[in-house]
């Protein structure tokens, strides 16, 4: 089997699979958050979790927090734009938007990796 074999069976799961879509989402978000805000914002931000719609991201400094929040639409969308960008996402984008409903900041110490 291919690896383009297995993206194939892996986007078929997905599309009969709310679960393991919303999964397959989620982390490909979390995992590219680095490309989808740049270099400049990832280095004072890590994204936590997603629960119940919301992404937690923690943020080193109470003034890129502020800073974010107020930018917060437009890396949303930045988000959405990605997701429907890849080709291992078989949905619409209401589907991503159900799934990923609003980002959080919370200032915590600095990233882990």
């Amino acid at each position: 089997m291919s690896f383009s074999d297995f993206k194939d069976v892996l986007k078929n799961i997905a599309k009969h699979n709310k679960a393991f879509s919303r999964i397959l989402v989620e982390s490909a978000l979390m995992q590219s958050w680095d490309e989808i805000v740049g270099r400049g914002v990832a280095i004072h931000t890590e994204p936590s979790h997603i629960q119940d719609g919301v992404l937690w991201v923690r943020v080193d400094h109470p003034v890129w927090q502020a800073e974010l929040h107020a930018r917060r639409a437009q890396i949303y969308e930045k988000m959405i734009t990605y997701a429907k960008s890849k080709s291992w996402f078989s949905g619409s984008e209401d589907d991503i938007r159900k799934l990923l409903k609003e980002i959080r900041f919370k200032v915590t110490s600095a990233r882990s990796s």
